[in-house]
């Protein structure tokens, strides 16, 4: 499902996850409860919020949650931000994660990069 990850060199977050799945219907619903199941199965998650999102060139909807891991480091706290698009049968969740200590510096980032999706063919 996962197709790609962007990552900052030496550091374990901020990331950002792509993955897609093909569906037999176009219905965001499922895409929403699919992008749920792959939130959920982190460690501790706890959800913060969901709403529909239109950014200028695409529609979708957003989950906020934070969910943290145990380590030999010891506990870190995460929260993420995964939006959920739907285009000719294919979902796609994308998940931005940082540490939560760190998000603010990340949320305008994600924020840029949501708004700057757009679906470029009708494949």
């Amino acid at each position: 499902e996962v197709f790609a990850v962007i990552l900052v060199p030496g550091r374990s977050f901020p990331q950002v996850y792509f993955a897609y799945k093909q569906f037999v219907d176009n219905d965001m619903d499922t895409v929403v409860k699919w992008g749920r199941d792959r939130a959920i199965a982190r460690s501790n998650y706890n959800e913060i919020s969901v709403s529909a999102i239109a950014a200028p060139n695409v529609e979708g909807i957003i989950r906020e949650y934070t969910w943290h891991e145990s380590s030999l480091l010891g506990n870190v706290y995460l929260r993420c931000k995964d939006l959920y698009l739907l285009r000719n049968n294919m979902g796609f969740a994308i998940s931005f994660c940082a540490e939560d200590k760190q998000w603010q510096l990340f949320e305008n980032a994600v924020e840029e990069m949501i708004n700057s999706f757009k679906f470029i063919s009708n494949k």
